[in-house]
């Protein structure tokens, strides 16, 4: 999986199944993730320490 459009209150991760044996792309996708304050009932910033590990070179 890897992270991308990290922004303030969300981000994307991608991802990709390999077949066993040959390692061919069998499936692949994506998942948009927001941050959500369940008390307050809308959308939250990111903590910043979370943005930071999702934008760090070497991540993968």
């Amino acid at each position: 999986m890897l992270p991308r459009d990290a922004q303030a209150s969300r981000f994307t991760l991608d991802y990709q199944v390999n077949r066993v044996g040959d390692g061919a792309a069998v499936a692949g996708g994506y998942t948009t993730l927001v941050a959500f304050d369940y008390q307050r009932r809308r959308v939250t910033r990111l903590p910043e320490a979370f943005q930071a590990a999702l934008t760090a070179p070497g991540r993968d």
